[in-house]
C-alpha cells in the first residue's frame, strides 16, 4: 500500500516469527499438561479416549475448560478476525480509492481494475475463515450450555465434521490466492514448470546412465573426460529448459491476466 515506507527489517521479522511460535505454544500447553487417556466401556467394549481432565473435573463440569475455550475462542478467532478486518480495511480503502492523475490509459484503468480485485480477495478471504472456524469454536461454548449434546449419538461425527471444516481453511486459501491474484498464479505454474524440467532432466540422465554401460573406454582420462562433456551438456540442457519454460509460463500467465481482467 506504501512501497515508499520502510518494510520490516530481517531483525524485526525473526522476533515477530519467535514471539508467534512461542504464543502458540503457550496456548496448547494445558492441553499437553491435562491431556489423559481415559477407559470407558461401549456396547460391551472397553474404548481409550484422549479427553482434557481439569483439576476440577472433566470438561463438561470444569469452570477452567471454559475459561480456557473462551480465551481461547477470543486469542484465536475473536482478535485475529478484528486485526485482519482493521488491516483489509485500511488497505481496501487506499486500493479502491486510488485515482491517477490526468487523462486514464488502458493500462492505468487495468491497474485499477486489478487492484480493486485484491479488495475482493481480502473480502472473500476473512469470510472463509469466519465461516470455517466459527463451527468449531462455537461447539466447544455450547457444550458447556447444553451438556446433555456431548451424550448424543451422533456427536462424535458432527465434531469431525467442524474440525475438518476448519482444518480446511487451510487448503483453501491457496485456492484463493489461484483464482483471484494472477501474480500468484504466474509464480505458481512458473515453479510447476520447473519441477517438471528437472524431472526430465532426471529421468534423462536415468535413461542415460542406464544405456552407458556397454561402452569400453582405453583409458581412465577417456572416460573421465567423457563424464565431463556430459555434466556439461546436461547442465546446459537444464538451465535451456528452464529458461524457455518461465519465458512461456510467463507470456502464457501474461496474456491470460489481460483477457480476464
Amino acid at each position: 500500500v506504501h512501497p515508499l515506507q520502510p518494510r520490516m527489517s530481517k531483525t524485526l521479522s525473526i522476533i515477530t516469527i519467535i514471539f508467534i511460535w512461542l504464543a502458540s505454544m503457550a496456548i496448547a500447553f494445558p492441553c499437553l499438561l491435562y491431556s489423559t487417556t481415559v477407559i470407558y466401556r461401549y456396547r460391551d467394549k472397553e474404548r481409550t479416549a484422549c479427553l482434557l481432565i481439569w483439576p476440577d473435573g472433566q470438561p463438561t463440569d470444569s469452570n477452567m475448560d471454559f475459561a480456557y475455550q473462551v480465551s481461547f475462542l477470543a486469542l484465536t478467532y475473536v482478535i485475529p478476525m478484528v486485526l485482519m478486518l482493521w488491516c483489509y480495511t485500511e488497505m481496501g480503502k487506499v486500493l479502491w480509492g486510488s485515482r491517477s492523475i490526468g487523462e486514464q490509459t488502458q493500462r492505468q484503468m487495468d491497474s485499477i481494475k486489478s487492484k480493486r480485485k485484491v479488495v475482493k480477495m481480502f473480502i472473500f478471504i476473512v469470510t472463509v475463515f469466519c465461516v470455517c472456524w466459527l463451527p468449531y469454536h462455537g461447539y466447544f461454548i455450547y457444550t458447556h450450555i447444553d451438556r446433555s449434546v456431548v451424550y448424543s449419538k451422533y456427536v462424535q461425527h458432527v465434531y469431525l465434521g467442524f474440525y475438518w471444516f476448519a482444518m480446511a481453511n487451510a487448503m483453501v486459501n491457496p485456492l484463493i490466492y489461484y483464482w483471484m491474484n494472477a501474480r500468484f498464479r504466474q509464480y505458481y505454474r512458473t515453479v510447476l514448470c520447473i519441477w517438471k524440467a528437472v524431472i526430465r532432466t532426471e529421468s534423462g540422465k536415468e535413461n542415460t546412465t542406464r544405456f552407458a554401460g556397454p561402452h569400453t573406454y582405453s583409458s581412465k582420462s577417456d572416460f573421465a573426460q567423457e563424464m565431463s562433456h556430459f555434466q556439461r551438456r546436461k547442465r546446459q540442457s537444464s538451465v535451456l529448459s528452464r529458461s524457455k519454460c518461465m519465458k512461456s509460463s510467463s507470456e502464457l500467465c501474461n496474456g491470460k491476466t489481460k483477457q480476464k481482467e
